[in-house]
């Protein structure tokens, strides 16, 4: 198990083109992001009254907020770019994965061009992988939902509430890590050109080890963030920005890290 843990860090290293284009890509959008919440958000703060005045007229900014928000169209334009911000990433995503993918199952050609080459040669069997994820990814929906409304209704406090939805929110965790598993082995399948059958039958086969992999890379992540948001409160300002940064890179990092460790698990267990 460790040792495609450390093959899986080697190979992800070796993949500087992908690594640069996913942390500048991920990078835009959260710039993307942040751009649009501030000018949402500053607006708004400039009319807040203060702390120097009277509890009404705080409460009194408060409703005609409510007010502008529910009675007339100031939101439509922001709900319209943050749509059209989700459909772009949402049409991105399969496409940057299936350069992702073939990147890794080619590493003899060169970076740019299997980069793109990926894209064109994976792009629609991605996007009905994206699609289909999406969908199962929803699918327990109509059955959680109801359940959610009854606690919210029946709850008496926010504690009783968190710890009845508690279950649900675990549940829904394990069901989506235990999916992107799948569709992981389900697009190395189509990057090696191997069958959905094969790939599901290695991924049984493996199914433990597979688990162990996607484990210790998840344990690796989390012990980082946690140093980083350490390091963030003890040296705020500049210091923090830069830890940040990095550590955007390697949030980046570990998700080609998990990638590509279990190609290495997936390329033994495919051989005869």
């Amino acid at each position: 198990m460790i040792r495609y843990v450390k093959e899986g860090w080697t190979s992800a290293w070796r993949q500087p083109f992908v690594l640069l284009t996913m942390f500048v890509y991920r990078f835009a959008w959260g710039f993307a992001l942040y751009s649009l919440s501030r000018s949402i958000v500053l607006p708004l703060l400039h009319r807040y009254p203060g702390q120097s005045i009277s509890e009404t007229q705080v409460q009194l900014f408060y409703a005609e907020g409510q007010f502008q928000l529910l009675k007339t169209n100031v939101a439509d334009n922001y709900l319209w770019l943050l749509l059209v911000l989700l459909l772009a990433r949402m049409a991105l995503s399969p496409l940057l994965n299936a350069a992702v993918y073939y990147s890794i199952a080619r590493p003899e050609e060169n970076a740019g061009y299997r980069f793109f080459k990926g894209i064109k040669k994976l792009a629609l069997p991605f996007i009905g992988y994206y699609a289909l994820r999406m969908a199962l990814t929803l699918a327990p929906l109509p059955l959680l939902l109801p359940r959610i409304k009854s606690v919210l209704a029946k709850s008496i406090s926010y504690q009783a509430m968190g710890m009845e939805l508690l279950p649900y929110l675990i549940g829904a965790l394990l069901y989506g890590a235990l999916l992107h598993l799948v569709f992981v082995y389900i697009q190395l399948g189509r990057a090696e050109e191997r069958p959905m059958g094969a790939s599901i039958g290695i991924l049984f086969r493996a199914f433990l080890t597979m688990l162990g992999v996607a484990l210790i890379v998840f344990l690796t992540a989390i012990l980082v963030s946690g140093i980083v948001v350490f390091a963030s409160l003890m040296w705020a300002g500049l210091w923090a920005l830069i830890f940040y940064q990095c550590y955007r890179f390697m949030q980046t990092m570990f998700d080609l890290w998990g990638i590509t460790s279990q190609h290495r698990l997936y390329v033994e267990k495919s051989e005869p």
